[in-house]
């Protein structure tokens, strides 16, 4: 430090405190940005943060932290390069003498390339929350959405709204998009089967288990099966349920649905089969109960029959809908004395007639 200390610049004594010197002999403070481009990165920083966080359910909360970093730094030097007379960028010369130079606009051409790409994931990001947001405000319980093949008699007017106004958030992402989000196109296929649209849902939630893995393969290709059994294609809900349980062998569900298909496709030995084993992993399914009930009925076991009826009337819950959905569920695989037991005790528990007439 002495040996490089300018010439009498350094002295042992007694001196002026440095609150009593003049602001004019005080050393003048420079800073790399201004207070104005300061707020104004600070509100890039957090918009670019918010455009790429999420976006197609690809993008962590460090790497767009990184990406805003680098959107910000951008946007200041691109204020800059308009702005100064002189600027560089390490041993590059971006303008000089009020005029940019080759490596100045190469820089412009990448900076405006990565805000451009910044802004755009904005705009998939705004409509991708915004279906989001309307996904989770649907009341539609998924047991009565699946017990036929339209489900829109159980779509409120307020449901419909968010439904409308959802598919078409997730449709201008997807048109627009340069990935597939796959997170959203499971949520998109549930808008249309609520519409009424099975075979659009069937198409999307296929699209969205190729680009999908583990669970929500699963769940993809378990919703994609049980939609093709309501429209009665039982051999492709089999082999998407085969599928579905090849991702995850302990999602009963599959099981349950699967069985409903052997039964349509008359393998009633492989169905009973199926059935059993679901409810031997979880023995409080109500609705496998009455599908093993039913089954043993028509092969004259009426003990074994009678014993899963009293475990499903067991665990079954003191709901009319949830009856409804097991009157129509039974109603379609031919059990219809118990489907007509269950339709009558949800006629007897619905005081506001609110389930439909129609079986």
């Amino acid at each position: 430090c002495v040996s490089v200390c300018p010439n009498d610049a350094l002295y042992f004594g007694f001196g002026t405190p440095t609150i009593l010197v003049p602001k004019s002999d005080a050393i003048r403070k420079s800073y790399s940005v201004t207070w104005p481009e300061e707020i104004i990165g600070a509100l890039v920083f957090l918009g670019s943060f918010l455009a790429v966080r999420g976006v197609y359910a690809l993008v962590p909360f460090l790497m767009a932290l990184g990406c805003a970093t680098v959107t910000t730094f951008l946007t200041l030097k691109m204020w800059r390069l308009v702005r100064a007379k002189e600027l560089s960028f390490y041993r590059f010369n971006l303008k000089s003498a009020g005029r940019i130079r080759t490596a100045g606009w190469a820089f412009a051409i990448f900076a405006c390339a990565w805000i451009g790409l910044n802004a755009h994931s904005g705009w998939v990001r705004y409509h991708e929350v915004r279906g989001n947001r309307a996904f989770q405000k649907i009341q539609v319980p998924d047991e009565l959405a699946l017990a036929q093949a339209n489900p829109a008699r159980w779509v409120r007017p307020a449901d419909r709204e968010n439904i409308l106004g959802g598919k078409q958030d997730f449709q201008a992402a997807s048109r627009v998009g340069l990935f597939v989000n796959s997170e959203a196109l499971p949520k998109l296929a549930w808008f249309e089967y609520l519409l009424g649209n099975a075979e659009q849902s069937v198409q999307l939630l296929g699209q969205a288990a190729a680009h999908q893995k583990g669970e929500s393969k699963a769940l993809s290709l378990y919703y994609r099966g049980a939609i093709l059994n309501r429209v009665g294609r039982y051999e492709e809900a089999r082999a998407s349920l085969d599928e579905a349980l090849a991702e995850r062998d302990d999602l009963i569900l599959a099981r349950q649905e699967k069985g409903e298909s052997l039964w349509q496709l008359g393998r009633r030995d492989e169905a009973i089969s199926v059935w059993t084993d679901a409810v031997q992993q979880n023995a409080r399914l109500a609705l496998a109960n009455n599908e093993l009930a039913g089954a043993e009925r028509s092969l004259g076991k009426l003990e074994e029959a009678s014993a899963h009826e009293k475990q499903a009337d067991q665990f079954t819950p003191n709901n009319p809908f949830y009856h409804w959905m097991l009157g129509r569920r039974l109603q379609d695989l031919d059990m219809t004395e118990l489907a007509e037991k269950h339709f009558q005790q949800a006629g007897q528990l619905d005081p506001g007639n609110g389930i439909p007439d129609e079986r």
